[in-house]
């Protein structure tokens, strides 16, 4: 423990002050006895009998007697703390004013308790070893002087609008606490505070407590030194803080140095916070807390922590030597002419952070981090810059120096006036006007507290942050402020962050290749026009980001090849509930969901829009949504239209197309009800079931009847021709949509790169393989019994399968090629009944075919082979014993038939069963294999793995003879 012998020897040399001569120096001065108790007289019955203002001497000796209780006005006066001993509890009551001095007290509970509007005074008095020390409450007064309180179970208690003050005592070794105050006011001066616990606070202030500390120490307390909470407000000057929380192990049993929370507002001047067994200090709930002229030092973790709702200034504070983060900050921090340094990683890590003419040094990782958070500021010197993606930060930004007459100019031309957009803003009145014109600027932006127009030229104008770190672009302002961007191109970069109290509108623009493209927190409100956004990849935002409160308008724009279009990030327990309405614009082809929406509170207005082929659900829907639709498309998305997910949304749909879905159309899942309104909705075409409804199990009356919100249309054509041009269909995907049920689409030569969604009863019929080509997967998947054909084209370099079957469909496959597909080239599971006659499988990734489920499949007169390529392709590889690559799979109930076909050259086995012996972790194969006719496999286990293992199995390729690697069945 540091110092703690140095704390220890102050005590004593303070206490041997006091009570070792037997007098203190103010004993010279006391004033004459009125009454002089005698040894064997009763304590109360001179008490009782003692006139108004009577001063009651109590001579060398021990007194003992229960308890005491004064209801007058009078003075007990011992002889010294160390010749006379009280042993007695006292009880002040009916406004009594009562002053105690030069005596030592003992074993009271409490030692003293003090109601009624009553007054104490204590003056050299030691009072120990008491169940409750003094207590205080019912607008009572106490004046502690000269004193020691110790080894009591509460050195102070007070409560109930009573007053306080503490000077030159001590307040030390109490076992549950130095100082409770609640709903109280306090003055403590010249005092120590120290050693109180072990599991106890110096002093804990709750409740409306006003509180005033001044050149105080308080060290070596078994939990915080200070905890302030409630609605507590509190000063503290010239005091020291030192090995607070610090006295057990395993360090988690540890407490910071001084903790914060609830409403409080504090103060601290001239502050040492040292040597704290956890955090120096920690704000958290709404605690606005402001520090000045400070040292926060030698922390066991960091100097000080902020919590999300939580706010803190310092000023010329020095933030040194802690052993994690200097400032760890979740809540609004305001750093000035301060000193941050030697801090282990980080000097200040923060979401939002203003800071001003600070020195930052000394830090392994990084001086100044975050994530995705606003650090703003200006005149910062940073010893060693460390432009670092993992700090997240424009170092540079934060040292740049403001013009000597900021925020001053109406109107400004960029690169006429100035050369640099930020020296600019630095410059630009509040609603001022830049103009930008072209050429590529290479800089991060803040526009803090602001209004101002930027209008660029268009895609000449660009705002490139690529390989500098920190948002592109932050926006922050805690009052209404409005901020315009019209005419940019704004990316590559890490994105545009935007909060506080701030309107945005981005017009006529675009915003790409970033993390997260736009961020939106707190209550800011952006406007989004005449924009795209496109290509933001980070896997937790993607093109938009919204939480909080905040509001968001789309209109006329394009959201498209993002990771997720637009996601609402909502972290626990906190409000998100932001509003965001979309008109007129395209959302597509995101690499996750076209809309992720969770956490409860969400109100989305969308209309006349189009959200379509995402890689994940088109809208997915968690918590209380309130989603309104309204003729819109949601298709071709490679899961659900719409999954809605937990917590009863509510939906209001009408007038909207949903089809070609790969899963569902709308999929509910059971506690998702919610409430449904709406109609004249074309759901149809969808992968597994128009409306899909999940997790009823064995009750499924109880599940919501949805059929309402569909209109079937009654007149579908029966035939459709499809063609690159000139037909009235060009998409194959939407003449299977409209096609009617039972019809047949014929494609005429070209190539159609669209993934194609069959949930119908259809014949899709091509002029042949090799004219018709078509670059992505076919899904069969409908959870409803139909027929399905297709024939006469190619599926060629399609993404992870090349066609995926499931459900209960008969299909029929014929004259088709599966060529390089990046995964499985034919997927078959569910109860499909599927027979593939004239096919050609080769070159896919994985296995050529997987049979799965309790699907029954023929292969008749077809080729598969050299399927599975090696290492130098994809990440994994075939030649890994762990990973196969077969010619045909098969496992759990499936039944397969091979006739008059040929599997040759494929990576692993030509056919092989789920099973241990043919090298799987486990056996899950319960079907059945035939072979008929006149098959060829031979030339497989290309990679080698199946060396040795003859070929298992009942089947005419078990014989020694046969090469190894060929066939593996049960």
């Amino acid at each position: 423990m540091r110092n703690k012998g140095l704390f220890a020897l102050m005590i004593g040399a303070a206490m041997l002050v006091l009570w070792g001569t037997g007098r203190s120096s103010g004993q010279e001065n006391q004033p004459e006895c009125t009454i002089t108790v005698e040894p064997g007289q009763s304590l109360q019955e001179v008490i009782d009998q003692a006139p108004e203002g009577a001063v009651i001497c109590l001579p060398e000796g021990s007194w003992e007697e229960g308890e005491l209780l004064i209801e007058k006005s009078l003075r007990l006066q011992g002889s010294g703390g160390s010749t006379t001993l009280l042993k007695s509890s006292i009880a002040i009551r009916s406004g009594a004013k009562v002053a105690i001095s030069d005596m030592s007290m003992t074993q009271g509970f409490p030692a003293i308790d003090v109601r009624e509007q009553a007054q104490l005074e204590l003056t050299r008095v030691r009072l120990t070893h008491s169940s409750g020390g003094v207590e205080a409450g019912e607008s009572a007064s106490v004046s502690v002087v000269e004193s020691e309180l110790s080894n009591n179970e509460y050195g102070l208690s007070l409560w109930g609008q009573a007053k306080a003050s503490i000077h030159y005592s001590q307040i030390v070794r109490n076992i549950l606490g130095g100082i409770y105050a609640n709903s109280v006011e306090l003055i403590i001066t010249h005092s120590i505070i120290s050693e109180n616990g072990p599991q106890a606070e110096g002093l804990k202030a709750m409740g409306s407590s006003q509180v005033i500390i001044e050149d105080c120490v308080f060290s070596a307390n078994g939990l915080q030194a200070l905890h302030i909470g409630d609605d507590s407000n509190v000063l503290v000057r010239n005091t020291r803080f030192e090995n607070n929380a610090s006295r057990y192990e395993p360090p988690w049993l540890t407490e910071d140095g001084i903790s914060i929370a609830g409403s409080a507002h504090v103060v601290l001047e001239n502050v040492v916070v040292t040597g704290s067994g956890q955090n120096g200090l920690e704000i958290e709930g709404q605690a606005q807390v402001v520090i000045r002229k400070s040292q926060v030092t030698s922390n066991e973790l960091s100097g000080v922590v902020i919590h999300e709702k939580a706010e803190a200034k310092l000023e010329e504070v020095r933030v040194s030597d802690n052993r994690s983060v200097g400032i760890n900050s979740a809540g609004r921090l305001t750093l000035m002419h301060s000193w941050v340094a030697n801090n282990d990683p980080d000097g200040v890590s923060a979401a939002k952070a203003l800071l001003i003419e600070n020195i930052f040094e000394g830090h392994p990782r990084c001086d100044v981090t975050t994530y995705q958070g606003f650090i703003l500021g200006w005149g910062n010197h940073f010893a060693d810059i460390k432009e670092e993606p993992q700090c997240g930060v424009d170092h540079k930004r934060l040292s740049r120096q403001l013009p000597p007459q900021p925020h001053s100019q109406p109107y400004i031309r960029v690169p006429e006036d100035v050369s640099s957009l930020q020296a600019a803003l630095d410059l630009v009145q509040d609603n001022g006007v830049i103009e930008v014109g072209p050429g590529v600027y290479n800089e991060t932006l803040e526009i803090f507290e602001l209004g101002v127009a930027l209008h660029g030229v268009g895609a000449q104008t660009q705002l490139n942050s690529e390989g500098l770190d920190g948002p592109t672009i932050t926006i922050f302002s805690t009052s209404p402020k409005e901020v315009r961007l019209q005419g940019w191109s704004i990316g590559p970069g890490e994105g545009v962050l935007v909060g506080g109290n701030v309107r945005v509108a981005f017009l006529e623009s675009r915003v790409f290749q970033h993390g997260t493209g736009l961020s939106i927190t707190g209550d800011a409100s952006v406007e989004i026009r005449d924009t795209v956004i496109e290509r933001n990849t980070s896997y937790y935002g993607g093109g938009l980001a919204i939480q909080d409160v905040g509001r968001l308008m789309i209109w006329d724009s394009k959201i498209v090849r993002n990771s997720n279009g637009l996601i609402t990030r909502c972290a626990y327990g906190r409000l998100c509930a932001p509003a965001i309405a979309i008109l007129n614009t395209e959302i597509q082809n995101n690499a996750e969901n076209g809309l992720h929406i969770s956490g409860g509170g969400a109100v989305i207005d969308i209309r006349h829009s189009s959200i379509q082929k995402n890689d994940g659900n088109g809208l997915y829907l968690e918590g209380g949504v309130q989603l309104t639709l309204i003729e819109s498309t949601v298709s071709d998305n490679s899961g659900d239209g719409i999954y809605v997910f937990r917590q009863g949304p509510q939906l209001n749909l009408l007038g909207n197309k949903i089809y070609n879905n790969v899963s569902c159309g709308i999929l509910v899942f059971v506690g998702a009800e919610g409430q449904f309104n709406g109609g004249q909705n074309e759901i149809h075409n969808n992968g597994r079931r128009d409306l899909c409804l999940e997790g009823w199990g064995r009750q499924p009356a109880s599940a919501p009847d949805l059929s309402f919100l569909i209109a079937y249309p009654t007149l579908r054509p029966s035939l459709i021709e499809v063609c690159p041009q000139g037909c009235a269909f060009a998409s194959i995907a939407e003449a299977v949509a409209a096609v009617d049920q039972g019809g047949t689409v014929r494609v005429q030569a070209g190539s159609y790169s669209e993934r194609i969604v069959i949930g119908k009863s259809v014949t899709l019929i091509g002029e042949g393989p090799d004219r018709v080509i078509v670059t992505a997967p076919i899904f069969v998947m409908r959870e409803e019994p139909i027929q399905v054909t297709i024939e006469g084209l190619t599926i060629r370099n399609s993404p992870r399968v090349g066609l995926q079957l499931g459900g209960k469909g008969q299909i029929s496959l014929r004259q088709l090629k599966v060529l390089d597909s990046t995964g499985v080239g034919v997927s078959i599971g569910g109860s499909a009944q599927v027979q593939l006659d004239e096919v050609t499988i080769s070159g896919s990734w994985a296995d050529g075919v997987m049979v799965a489920g309790q699907a029954i499949v023929e292969v008749r007169r077809s080729t598969i082979e050299g399927n599975g390529f090696p290492k130098a392709i994809i990440d994994w590889s075939c030649y890994d014993p762990i990973e196969t690559c077969n010619g045909i799979s098969v496992t759990e109930d499936a039944q397969l038939t091979i006739g008059d076909s040929v599997i040759r050259g494929n990576m692993d086995w030509g056919v092989a069963a789920l099973k241990k012996r043919c090298g799987y972790k486990e056996d899950n194969f319960t079907g059945r294999v035939l072979f008929t006719g006149k098959n060829i496999i031979r030339d497989n286990n290309k990679s080698g793995n199946h060396k040795g293992q003859g070929n298992p199995g009942k089947h005419p390729w078990r014989w020694f003879w046969i090469p190894s690697g060929q066939v593996c069945l049960p």
